[in-house]
């Protein structure tokens, strides 16, 4: 009978030959499974080939901004948000088809998850609305205009120390309430895996 230190060699050693006959299958069926991409999403225009946006990218957009957001969830709770990143009409603009519009409430804007949920816009709603950012700090009415937009980085709380922010390049999208009382966070999407847009 083998000892207890024994044991568990041979079982770290069947392991590690499990693993590596999974990879070298992989090698020859195909590649290893990876983790799902969260730096990068694809941008389909009327279901044509989609358009790879990175992270990096993002990042080195002479547009790239700090944001600050407000927001309530649907029990009226309001929380802010810092974040870092592009307007979406920024990165959407330059692949729009001659003769069509954004901001347009024929235009269809849907928004999937890594997990699959689906956030749909009309273009109007998005692009065509001023919506704003109400500070806590004081009384604002209508408070600060913002665009919807893209972030590459983000903090739950108001700052614009670059020390603050997080997300690992989770790309992450962001737009601000038209009142004070509009219940937009449950539209805000956590990791954006592609964003369609319909004329």
């Amino acid at each position: 009978m083998f000892g207890k230190k024994m044991k568990g060699r041979i079982k770290v050693l069947s392991v590690f030959l499990t693993l590596a006959l999974a990879f070298s299958m992989a090698g020859i069926f195909g590649q290893a499974p990876v983790l799902a991409a969260t730096t990068q999403f694809d941008l389909i225009i009327d279901g044509g080939t989609p358009i790879t946006i990175t992270a990096s990218s993002i990042n080195s957009s002479l547009d790239y901004k700090l944001v600050h957001y407000s927001g309530r969830n649907n029990a009226g709770t309001q929380a802010y948000y810092s974040t870092r990143g592009v307007d979406l009409e920024d990165l959407i603009a330059p692949y729009v088809p001659s003769g069509e519009d954004l901001d347009v409430a024929t235009t269809e804007i849907i928004i999937t998850s890594d997990d699959a949920t689906t956030k749909t816009f009309a273009g109007d709603d998005l692009f065509g609305t001023t919506r704003y950012y109400y500070p806590s700090t004081y009384p604002v009415d209508p408070g600060d205009p913002v665009e919807a937009l893209i972030a590459t980085s983000d903090a739950a709380f108001i700052t614009t120390n670059p020390a603050d922010f997080g997300s690992g390049d989770a790309l992450r999208f962001y737009y601000g309430q038209t009142t004070d009382a509009e219940k937009n966070r449950p539209n805000w999407v956590k990791t954006v895996e592609t964003i369609e847009v319909n004329f």
